[in-house]
């Protein structure tokens, strides 16, 4: 039994109770100046990959696009 349920035991889905309801647009407020989009993405063996972009916007609601400033990537593995 713990080898067919070893992936729910180890990586628990549903704890915290209704972490995954939660969405990245119910934190818009306080992520300001970062706006956030949520994208799918899936691989070439069919599993859906999820992923948080984020750009930084200026007072006017526009993209601070500089080249000259360096991008910063963050990478984090669930589990």
């Amino acid at each position: 039994m713990m080898v067919v349920f070893q992936n729910k035991i180890i990586y628990m889905p549903n704890v915290p109770p209704f972490s995954r309801n939660e969405k990245v647009e119910d934190y818009s407020k306080r992520c300001h100046p970062i706006l956030w989009g949520d994208y799918t993405v899936t691989t070439a063996d069919g599993v859906d990959i999820k992923l948080l972009v984020g750009e930084k916007h200026d007072e006017q609601s526009e993209v601070v696009n500089d080249s000259r400033r360096p991008h910063v990537v963050a990478i984090y593995l669930q589990g």
